[in-house]
């Protein structure tokens, strides 16, 4: 997956921070909870007041219902597992001589650069509300001295200013 230069190790590991993974999560849950909360609400009363219904089965209507509601699960299912492949994915690797990108764009999609810490001119890190501040992660961004492609951004970084400090360094990872 990296190609590595001989003697070189990598130092440190940054991904994007697990609360980010959160809001698709809780999206999941909400679309596998709430139709058959809406349909069951929906269907109980004509359910008590024909009691046919009960003794007989299902009937083609459920079924249907059913079908629906399963063919829904596997989207919900693909749509996470797509998110979580590229919230997974999505990572730096701080070596000993280098910074390196590696950034996925759905299954099939992606992109790999590296940066040596000779060019680095600058680290920005942009800590945005509570939540960011209370579990430290942030955006970090390096920057080159040439053009804007050449720049690295990591949004919501897991211990950004642990990584910053440790691509400054560009050698040793922080003792604990």
């Amino acid at each position: 997956m990296i190609d590595l230069s001989l003697g070189e190790q990598i130092v440190y590991r940054i991904r994007r921070h697990w609360f980010i993974f959160l809001g698709p999560v809780l999206f999941t849950v909400l679309g596998v909870i709430v139709p058959p909360a809406l349909v069951f609400s929906v269907s109980v009363p004509q359910a008590l007041s024909d009691f046919s219904i009960m003794v007989n089965g299902a009937d083609a209507t459920n079924l249907m219902l059913m079908f629906v509601y399963f063919l829904w699960l596997l989207f919900l299912w693909i749509g996470l597992f797509i998110r979580w492949t590229d919230y997974y994915l999505d990572v730096w690797y701080v070596t000993d001589r280098r910074v390196i990108e590696i950034e996925q764009h759905g299954f099939f999609n992606r992109h790999v650069s590296s940066m040596p810490f000779d060019k680095i001119q600058d680290i920005t890190i942009e800590t945005k509300g509570i939540f960011a501040t209370l579990l430290n992660f942030g955006d970090l961004k390096v920057e080159t001295a040439g053009d804007k492609e050449g720049n690295f951004m990591l949004p919501h970084a897991t211990r950004p200013h642990k990584a910053k400090e440790i691509i400054l360094r560009g050698r040793t990872p922080i003792p604990r």
